[in-house]
């Protein structure tokens, strides 16, 4: 009788670590609201019906990825295996790989911002794209085309992420043109032009060198969001503001990738297209009409003879969207503006191509 019911009190146990191991590992944790007092935060930061709360362990997820092999290395069969939580506190397992978002040079000054890809081991409907920096991990789970789910950080808490499907998300109807100043012949120029002006082609990927430039505007937004104080640094508050771009070519990378088989990676010297300032940018207003005119000859100034595919103007959602088409490797290649926040960035550079 008692060895029966050790048996019943063992398998009883092990149902139990079985259901929560559904939910939690040693990289995540469900937290409710009220255990971490930050209700006020959720409601400040996001109020989506659905959205979960985790606890992620940030140290070993690092420990854990410095085992990831290079996308496109030939390394053998061995991978890392990560797992992520989905909208409804499931876990799912990814295969990831590290990507390049920035050309060597950027990279190698700046190694503790990575970025990696992946794709779910049972889930074929599954991938990811994900970056880790000093600002936290921020991740974006594809669903095929159906809806995204976002992982970021509740506001500056630290250990703390909201995890959301985009679908719950209320964006913003946003404006959106592009410049009507070009001839057919023009247009068929650029694109003979776009087919052969290629930086480097893997595996039929072709890789272009982008300039994205920020408003002052947009640059105090996301030091802001961080809780980035006026007396940091002018070269911390640079890396903070390039960890958020290299994010979000990421995140568009996956759908470049899916749908043209291209990807872009920030150039050298980007940090020289990161204004801080919104009285000493060289922009004068966040009026799109205004900044297509200004972005070109402000990159012309600053880059000269540094070689780059496209250029790209972000700001915040006073901008709008506004792009010259076909400008790929054109004399109007930086012709793009864009707000940072939303879907417009990804948009607005597709009208580029």
């Amino acid at each position: 009788m008692k060895k029966k019911c050790l048996t019943l009190c063992f398998l009883v146990f092990s149902l139990i670590q079985l259901i929560k191991a559904q939910t939690s590992n040693e990289l995540w944790s469900p937290i409710s609201e009220s255990s971490k007092n930050i209700s006020n935060k959720v409601e400040k930061d996001n109020e989506l019906s659905k959205l979960k709360l985790f606890s992620l362990n940030l140290e070993l997820l690092k420990n854990k990825l410095n085992t990831s092999t290079k996308r496109g290395i030939k390394g053998g069969e061995y991978s890392t295996v990560i797992t992520f939580p989905n909208e409804n506190e499931e876990l799912i397992e990814f295969e990831v790989f590290e990507t390049a978002t920035m050309v060597g040079g950027l990279q190698n000054k700046f190694t503790d911002i990575k970025t990696y890809t992946g794709k779910s081991i049972e889930e074929n409907n599954y991938s990811i794209r994900f970056s880790i920096s000093k600002i936290g991990l921020k991740a974006k789970v594809l669903r095929n085309k159906d809806y995204s789910i976002i992982i970021e950080r509740l506001n500056s808490t630290r250990n703390v992420y909201k995890v959301y499907s985009d679908i719950e998300s209320d964006v913003e109807s946003f404006s959106c043109e592009t410049e009507d100043k070009f001839s057919n012949s023009f247009i068929k120029s650029a694109i003979k032009q776009q087919n052969y002006q290629k930086v480097a082609s893997t595996g039929g990927l072709r890789i272009y060198k982008i300039a994205v430039a920020t408003t002052g505007e947009l640059s105090q937004e996301i030091l802001n969001q961080n809780n980035i104080g006026s007396n940091a640094s002018i070269s911390y508050k640079k890396e903070i503001i390039l960890s958020a771009l290299v994010d979000k070519i990421n995140t568009a990378n996956a759908i470049f990738e899916r749908d043209l088989s291209l990807k872009f990676v920030l150039i050298e010297n980007e940090l020289d297209l990161i204004f801080i300032d919104p009285e000493s940018d060289p922009f004068s207003i966040e009026n799109k009409f205004i900044l297509i005119e200004e972005i070109q000859p402000v990159m012309d100034d600053i880059l000269k003879n540094i070689d780059y595919d496209l250029g790209h103007l972000v700001g915040t959602n006073a901008c709008g969207g506004l792009a010259s088409p076909y400008a790929l490797c054109s004399p109007t290649k930086a012709k793009g503006i864009s707000s940072f926040w939303g879907p417009l960035f990804v948009h607005e550079i597709g009208h580029q191509l």
